[in-house]
């Protein structure tokens, strides 16, 4: 059986989830959560972010994970 792919988002997840050593090991180095993130993008921008993200809205709410180097 193969190892399932994951994405960034995951990440905290996937820390929570080692046990022993490797958690303790991985708790020192990083500490990783996904937070909110809203934007207002200014109307120049909006074309640009329709062509590559097919909306405006794709952007408006985010996920952000962000890993903090302990």
């Amino acid at each position: 059986m193969g190892a399932r792919l994951t994405g960034i988002l995951d990440l905290p997840e996937r820390l929570e989830t080692l046990t022993g050593p490797m958690r303790e090991r991985a708790s020192r180095l990083v500490e990783a959560r996904v937070v909110a993130g809203a934007t207002v993008p200014p109307p120049d921008l909006e074309p640009w972010l329709v062509a590559t993200f097919g909306s405006v809205e794709a952007v408006r709410d985010q996920r952000i994970v962000k890993v903090t180097n302990r």
